[in-house]
Protein backbone atom coordinates (compact mmCIF):
# COMPACT_ATOMS: atom_id res chain seq x y z
CA UNK A 1 0.00 0.00 0.00
CA UNK A 2 1.09 3.58 -0.59
CA UNK A 3 0.15 6.82 -2.30
CA UNK A 4 -0.60 6.46 -6.00
CA UNK A 5 1.99 7.69 -8.47
CA UNK A 6 0.61 6.48 -11.82
CA UNK A 7 -1.42 9.66 -12.47
CA UNK A 8 0.51 12.87 -12.14
CA UNK A 9 0.03 16.64 -12.44
CA UNK A 10 -1.04 16.53 -16.10
CA UNK A 11 -4.13 14.53 -15.12
CA UNK A 12 -4.98 17.11 -12.46
CA UNK A 13 -4.74 19.86 -15.07
CA UNK A 14 -6.85 17.80 -17.48
CA UNK A 15 -9.55 17.36 -14.84
CA UNK A 16 -9.43 21.08 -14.09
CA UNK A 17 -9.37 22.46 -17.64
CA UNK A 18 -11.90 20.01 -19.08
CA UNK A 19 -14.22 20.56 -16.14
CA UNK A 20 -13.88 24.33 -16.28
CA UNK A 21 -14.56 24.38 -20.02
CA UNK A 22 -17.62 22.16 -19.67
CA UNK A 23 -18.91 24.22 -16.75
CA UNK A 24 -18.39 27.51 -18.55
CA UNK A 25 -20.26 26.20 -21.60
CA UNK A 26 -23.20 25.00 -19.48
CA UNK A 27 -23.49 28.39 -17.78
CA UNK A 28 -23.12 30.17 -21.13
CA UNK A 29 -25.93 28.18 -22.75
CA UNK A 30 -28.21 28.74 -19.75
CA UNK A 31 -27.54 32.48 -19.90
CA UNK A 32 -28.13 32.47 -23.66
CA UNK A 33 -31.64 31.11 -23.19
CA UNK A 34 -32.56 34.10 -21.03
CA UNK A 35 -32.05 36.41 -23.99
CA UNK A 36 -29.77 39.30 -24.88
CA UNK A 37 -29.59 40.79 -21.38
CA UNK A 38 -26.92 38.22 -20.48
CA UNK A 39 -25.22 38.21 -23.87
CA UNK A 40 -21.72 38.95 -22.53
CA UNK A 41 -21.54 35.99 -20.18
CA UNK A 42 -23.38 33.73 -22.64
CA UNK A 43 -20.82 34.29 -25.36
CA UNK A 44 -17.91 34.12 -22.92
CA UNK A 45 -19.02 30.75 -21.56
CA UNK A 46 -19.70 29.28 -24.98
CA UNK A 47 -16.38 30.54 -26.35
CA UNK A 48 -14.45 29.07 -23.38
CA UNK A 49 -16.03 25.61 -23.61
CA UNK A 50 -14.43 23.66 -26.46
CA UNK A 51 -10.95 25.31 -26.31
CA UNK A 52 -10.45 24.58 -22.60
CA UNK A 53 -11.68 21.01 -22.97
CA UNK A 54 -9.39 20.59 -25.99
CA UNK A 55 -6.29 21.78 -24.11
CA UNK A 56 -7.16 19.60 -21.13
CA UNK A 57 -7.67 16.55 -23.36
CA UNK A 58 -4.28 17.14 -24.98
CA UNK A 59 -2.68 17.05 -21.53
CA UNK A 60 -4.46 13.76 -20.79
CA UNK A 61 -3.13 12.28 -24.03
CA UNK A 62 0.38 13.36 -23.07
CA UNK A 63 -0.06 11.69 -19.67
CA UNK A 64 -1.28 8.46 -21.28
CA UNK A 65 1.82 8.47 -23.45
CA UNK A 66 0.09 6.68 -26.36
CA UNK A 67 -2.06 9.14 -28.37
CA UNK A 68 -3.17 6.28 -30.63
CA UNK A 69 -5.38 5.08 -27.76
CA UNK A 70 -7.60 8.06 -28.47
CA UNK A 71 -8.60 6.78 -31.93
CA UNK A 72 -9.09 3.23 -30.64
CA UNK A 73 -11.37 4.54 -27.91
CA UNK A 74 -13.38 6.64 -30.36
CA UNK A 75 -13.84 3.73 -32.78
CA UNK A 76 -15.04 1.46 -29.96
CA UNK A 77 -16.85 3.76 -27.49
CA UNK A 78 -18.53 0.94 -25.52
CA UNK A 79 -15.28 -0.82 -24.63
CA UNK A 80 -14.49 1.01 -21.37
CA UNK A 81 -15.29 4.04 -19.26
CA UNK A 82 -12.31 5.84 -20.78
CA UNK A 83 -13.52 5.07 -24.31
CA UNK A 84 -17.01 6.33 -23.50
CA UNK A 85 -15.47 9.51 -22.10
CA UNK A 86 -13.36 10.00 -25.24
CA UNK A 87 -16.49 9.74 -27.38
CA UNK A 88 -18.46 12.23 -25.22
CA UNK A 89 -15.60 14.74 -25.08
CA UNK A 90 -14.96 14.53 -28.83
CA UNK A 91 -18.61 15.12 -29.70
CA UNK A 92 -18.74 18.03 -27.25
CA UNK A 93 -15.67 19.68 -28.77
CA UNK A 94 -16.95 19.29 -32.34
CA UNK A 95 -20.39 20.70 -31.52
CA UNK A 96 -18.83 23.38 -29.31
CA UNK A 97 -16.61 24.60 -32.14
CA UNK A 98 -19.61 24.69 -34.50
CA UNK A 99 -21.48 26.77 -31.90
CA UNK A 100 -18.58 29.22 -31.70
CA UNK A 101 -18.47 29.54 -35.50
CA UNK A 102 -22.23 30.21 -35.63
CA UNK A 103 -21.89 33.00 -33.06
CA UNK A 104 -19.00 34.49 -35.02
CA UNK A 105 -21.03 34.49 -38.22
CA UNK A 106 -24.37 35.69 -36.82
CA UNK A 107 -23.00 37.77 -33.89
CA UNK A 108 -26.24 37.05 -32.01
CA UNK A 109 -28.01 33.85 -30.99
CA UNK A 110 -30.70 32.53 -33.32
CA UNK A 111 -32.93 29.46 -33.44
CA UNK A 112 -30.16 27.29 -34.87
CA UNK A 113 -27.56 28.21 -32.24
CA UNK A 114 -30.11 27.92 -29.42
CA UNK A 115 -31.10 24.44 -30.63
CA UNK A 116 -27.44 23.46 -30.98
CA UNK A 117 -26.85 24.65 -27.42
CA UNK A 118 -29.64 22.38 -26.12
CA UNK A 119 -27.96 19.38 -27.76
CA UNK A 120 -24.37 20.26 -26.88
CA UNK A 121 -25.14 21.01 -23.23
CA UNK A 122 -25.91 17.31 -22.75
CA UNK A 123 -22.39 16.41 -23.86
CA UNK A 124 -21.01 19.22 -21.71
CA UNK A 125 -22.74 17.66 -18.69
CA UNK A 126 -21.30 14.30 -19.70
CA UNK A 127 -17.84 15.82 -19.95
CA UNK A 128 -18.16 17.42 -16.51
CA UNK A 129 -19.34 14.17 -14.90
CA UNK A 130 -16.64 12.17 -16.69
CA UNK A 131 -13.90 14.18 -15.00
CA UNK A 132 -15.04 12.49 -11.79
CA UNK A 133 -15.88 9.09 -13.27
CA UNK A 134 -12.43 8.82 -14.87
CA UNK A 135 -10.79 8.37 -11.47
CA UNK A 136 -13.10 5.44 -10.78
CA UNK A 137 -11.29 3.53 -13.55
CA UNK A 138 -8.45 3.00 -11.07
CA UNK A 139 -10.10 0.26 -8.98
CA UNK A 140 -6.99 0.00 -6.82
CA UNK A 141 -7.70 3.41 -5.24
CA UNK A 142 -10.82 2.98 -3.05
CA UNK A 143 -10.98 6.67 -2.18
CA UNK A 144 -11.83 7.42 -5.81
CA UNK A 145 -14.49 4.70 -6.09
CA UNK A 146 -17.40 6.65 -4.67
CA UNK A 147 -20.52 7.95 -6.46
CA UNK A 148 -20.08 11.14 -4.43
CA UNK A 149 -16.88 12.05 -6.28
CA UNK A 150 -18.51 12.61 -9.72
CA UNK A 151 -21.17 14.76 -8.01
CA UNK A 152 -18.44 16.80 -6.30
CA UNK A 153 -16.55 17.25 -9.56
CA UNK A 154 -19.73 18.24 -11.43
CA UNK A 155 -20.41 20.99 -8.88
CA UNK A 156 -16.76 22.06 -9.02
CA UNK A 157 -16.91 22.16 -12.83
CA UNK A 158 -19.86 24.54 -12.68
CA UNK A 159 -18.22 26.81 -10.09
CA UNK A 160 -14.86 26.94 -11.90
CA UNK A 161 -16.72 27.57 -15.17
CA UNK A 162 -18.43 30.54 -13.50
CA UNK A 163 -15.05 31.59 -12.11
CA UNK A 164 -13.48 31.55 -15.57
CA UNK A 165 -16.41 33.60 -16.92
CA UNK A 166 -16.05 36.14 -14.10
CA UNK A 167 -12.34 36.43 -14.83
CA UNK A 168 -12.64 36.85 -18.61
CA UNK A 169 -15.46 39.39 -18.34
CA UNK A 170 -13.43 41.39 -15.80
CA UNK A 171 -10.26 41.32 -17.87
CA UNK A 172 -12.26 42.36 -20.94
CA UNK A 173 -13.49 45.41 -19.02
CA UNK A 174 -9.89 46.34 -18.22
CA UNK A 175 -8.89 46.00 -21.87
CA UNK A 176 -11.96 47.68 -23.41
CA UNK A 177 -13.42 49.92 -20.68
CA UNK A 178 -15.23 52.31 -23.02
CA UNK A 179 -16.98 49.54 -24.95
CA UNK A 180 -17.99 47.70 -21.78
CA UNK A 181 -19.22 50.86 -20.04
CA UNK A 182 -21.67 51.44 -22.89
CA UNK A 183 -23.44 48.28 -21.73
CA UNK A 184 -23.15 48.89 -17.99
CA UNK A 185 -26.71 47.87 -17.14
CA UNK A 186 -26.34 44.59 -19.03
CA UNK A 187 -23.02 43.89 -17.31
CA UNK A 188 -24.47 44.62 -13.87
CA UNK A 189 -27.31 42.16 -14.46
CA UNK A 190 -24.84 39.61 -15.78
CA UNK A 191 -22.66 39.82 -12.66
CA UNK A 192 -25.69 39.33 -10.41
CA UNK A 193 -26.88 36.45 -12.59
CA UNK A 194 -23.56 34.61 -12.19
CA UNK A 195 -23.53 35.14 -8.42
CA UNK A 196 -27.12 33.95 -7.99
CA UNK A 197 -26.18 30.72 -9.76
CA UNK A 198 -22.82 30.26 -8.07
CA UNK A 199 -23.76 30.84 -4.43
CA UNK A 200 -26.01 27.74 -4.12
CA UNK A 201 -23.51 25.71 -6.18
CA UNK A 202 -20.65 26.61 -3.81
CA UNK A 203 -22.79 25.74 -0.76
CA UNK A 204 -23.70 22.37 -2.30
CA UNK A 205 -20.04 21.80 -3.19
CA UNK A 206 -19.01 22.40 0.41
CA UNK A 207 -21.65 20.00 1.71
CA UNK A 208 -20.73 17.35 -0.89
CA UNK A 209 -17.04 17.65 -0.07
CA UNK A 210 -17.70 17.22 3.65
CA UNK A 211 -20.00 14.27 2.93
CA UNK A 212 -17.32 12.58 0.80
CA UNK A 213 -14.70 13.05 3.51
CA UNK A 214 -17.10 11.83 6.21
CA UNK A 215 -18.09 8.59 4.48
CA UNK A 216 -14.51 7.85 3.41
CA UNK A 217 -13.08 8.61 6.86
CA UNK A 218 -15.70 6.24 8.32
CA UNK A 219 -14.72 3.47 5.90
CA UNK A 220 -12.11 0.82 6.54
CA UNK A 221 -8.60 0.49 5.15
CA UNK A 222 -6.89 2.72 2.63
CA UNK A 223 -9.99 4.80 1.81
CA UNK A 224 -10.01 6.02 5.41
CA UNK A 225 -6.27 6.69 5.26
CA UNK A 226 -6.70 8.77 2.11
CA UNK A 227 -9.39 10.83 3.84
CA UNK A 228 -7.08 11.34 6.83
CA UNK A 229 -4.31 12.57 4.53
CA UNK A 230 -6.73 15.30 3.45
CA UNK A 231 -8.32 16.08 6.79
CA UNK A 232 -5.29 16.18 9.06
CA UNK A 233 -2.31 14.82 7.16
CA UNK A 234 0.10 15.99 4.49
CA UNK A 235 -2.61 17.53 2.31
CA UNK A 236 -4.65 19.17 5.08
CA UNK A 237 -3.30 22.63 4.27
CA UNK A 238 -4.28 22.22 0.62
CA UNK A 239 -7.78 21.10 1.62
CA UNK A 240 -8.60 23.54 4.41
CA UNK A 241 -6.80 26.63 3.17
CA UNK A 242 -6.58 26.11 -0.59
CA UNK A 243 -9.95 24.51 -1.29
CA UNK A 244 -12.29 25.40 1.56
CA UNK A 245 -11.11 28.87 2.63
CA UNK A 246 -9.73 30.35 -0.60
CA UNK A 247 -11.62 28.28 -3.15
CA UNK A 248 -15.09 28.19 -1.59
CA UNK A 249 -15.65 30.40 1.45
CA UNK A 250 -13.85 33.47 0.03
CA UNK A 251 -15.81 33.61 -3.26
CA UNK A 252 -18.99 32.80 -1.35
CA UNK A 253 -18.39 35.84 0.88
CA UNK A 254 -17.43 38.11 -2.05
CA UNK A 255 -20.45 37.15 -4.16
CA UNK A 256 -22.86 37.38 -1.24
CA UNK A 257 -21.53 40.87 -0.47
CA UNK A 258 -21.90 41.89 -4.12
CA UNK A 259 -25.54 40.74 -4.18
CA UNK A 260 -26.64 42.10 -0.81
CA UNK A 261 -24.50 45.21 -0.32
CA UNK A 262 -23.51 46.11 -3.87
CA UNK A 263 -26.81 47.35 -5.31
CA UNK A 264 -25.54 50.91 -5.56
CA UNK A 265 -22.06 49.82 -6.59
CA UNK A 266 -20.68 50.71 -10.01
CA UNK A 267 -20.16 48.03 -12.60
CA UNK A 268 -16.41 48.61 -12.44
CA UNK A 269 -16.36 47.77 -8.73
CA UNK A 270 -18.62 44.76 -9.15
CA UNK A 271 -16.49 43.55 -12.03
CA UNK A 272 -13.37 43.76 -9.87
CA UNK A 273 -15.12 41.76 -7.15
CA UNK A 274 -16.05 39.22 -9.82
CA UNK A 275 -12.40 38.90 -10.83
CA UNK A 276 -11.44 38.24 -7.20
CA UNK A 277 -14.20 35.63 -6.86
CA UNK A 278 -13.21 34.09 -10.20
CA UNK A 279 -9.54 33.73 -9.26
CA UNK A 280 -10.50 32.15 -5.93
CA UNK A 281 -12.88 29.68 -7.59
CA UNK A 282 -10.29 28.66 -10.17
CA UNK A 283 -7.54 28.33 -7.57
CA UNK A 284 -9.75 26.17 -5.37
CA UNK A 285 -10.71 24.02 -8.35
CA UNK A 286 -7.16 23.08 -9.32
CA UNK A 287 -6.09 22.54 -5.70
CA UNK A 288 -9.10 20.26 -5.13
CA UNK A 289 -8.06 18.03 -8.01
CA UNK A 290 -4.39 17.96 -7.02
CA UNK A 291 -5.31 17.08 -3.43
CA UNK A 292 -7.72 14.28 -4.35
CA UNK A 293 -5.25 12.80 -6.82
CA UNK A 294 -2.31 13.07 -4.44
CA UNK A 295 -4.13 11.58 -1.44
CA UNK A 296 -5.24 8.45 -3.32
CA UNK A 297 -3.77 5.38 -1.65
CA UNK A 298 -3.28 2.23 -3.71
CA UNK A 299 -4.86 -0.98 -2.41
CA UNK A 300 -2.63 -3.38 -4.30
CA UNK A 301 -0.37 -3.59 -7.34
CA UNK A 302 -3.25 -4.14 -9.80
CA UNK A 303 -4.07 -0.62 -10.90
CA UNK A 304 -6.92 -1.20 -13.34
Amino acid sequence: MGLQSFWGPLVAWYLFLAGTGAGAYIVGVIADHFGGKYRAIAKTGIFLGAPLVGVGSLLLLLELGVPARFMLGFLNPQSSMMSIGIFIITVFMVLGVIHIILLFIKKESNKISLFLGKITILFALGTACYTGLLLGVAQAVPFWNSPVLPALFLLSCLSTGIGATFLIVGVWRWLRPAKVNEREEEMLKSSHFLSRIDIPIVILELLTLFFLLYIMASAQGVASQSAQYLISGDYALALWLGVIVVGLLAPLAVETFALTKGKGMSHARLSDLGVVAGICLLFGGIVLRYAILSAGMVLNVTLF
